[in-house]
């Protein structure tokens, strides 16, 4: 692996602040009202859960063989769709200018109840990595990131964040 430094921009003076609500069901969606949807992430998701449990239950050596092969596909797939989702939040925030206003998830699992049928998804939702994604994005691009508390910031009016 190579390490590439570039050199930061200098930082923008905000005109506007772009709000990112994230989510398991939409990965996130910004206070212009623009969704980035996680469906595909579920089916593939999905996929590879009920291939690996098919896998897992033929125990042969070439199931075993195939499961090899299949470690680190997933989240290889999840990690490209969000440097490709943190890029486009970014290039639409240099663009008009704005802050932006991220949520602070962590310890979000500590919080939360969810069902049985439910964790797998849930425990493997990867928002600490988007949320990393967007802030080493918007340090290149010279976008101040702000982070805020997460309680009621999906009901709240865009306009009424700091």
């Amino acid at each position: 692996m190579v390490a590439v430094e570039f050199p930061e921009e200098p930082s923008i003076e905000p005109e506007n602040i772009t709000g990112i609500d994230m989510g398991i069901a939409n990965i996130a969606v910004d206070s212009t009202g623009k969704y980035y949807s996680g469906d595909h992430i579920r089916d593939v998701r999905e996929h590879y859960a009920d291939l690996r449990s098919r896998l897992q239950s033929a125990g042969t050596k070439s199931a075993k063989h195939h499961l090899k092969k299949l470690s680190g596909k997933e989240s290889r797939f999840v990690r490209n769709t969000s440097h490709v989702i943190s890029s486009e939040i970014v290039h639409e925030a240099k663009g008009t200018s704005s802050a932006i206003v991220i949520e602070d998830l962590s310890g979000i699992r500590m919080r939360t109840t969810v069902r049985k049928g439910n964790m797998y998804i849930h425990n493997s939702w990867s928002f600490h990595q988007f949320r990393s994604f967007i802030e080493y994005r918007a340090g290149e691009a010279g976008i101040p990131v702000i982070v805020i508390d997460p309680h009621n910031t999906s009901r709240e009016c865009p306009i009424a964040m700091p």
